[in-house]
């Protein structure tokens, strides 16, 4: 169960980074999270990283599924 957990984390946290960073380009993806400390160079999950997500991911998803409504 930890393995599949690690893998969707690692999937959000490179999911994130493209987005911030404007890319799709999965190898820029890992480029730059390597830079930062979130994968180590095996492109696994370092420590940081998965702080990273703790820290992040509910705040990301909330606001990804927010609806704003305007009154008419």
């Amino acid at each position: 169960m930890k393995a599949m957990r690690n893998f969707w984390a690692r999937e959000w946290l490179m999911g994130d980074i493209g987005s911030r960073h404007g890319t799709n380009d999965v190898s820029t993806i890992i480029k730059i999270a390597q830079t930062e400390g979130l994968l180590n160079p095996n492109a696994e999950m370092t420590d940081v990283g998965q702080s990273y997500v703790t820290a992040n991911r509910h705040h990301v998803e909330v606001l990804k599924h927010d609806t704003i409504v305007y009154p008419l």
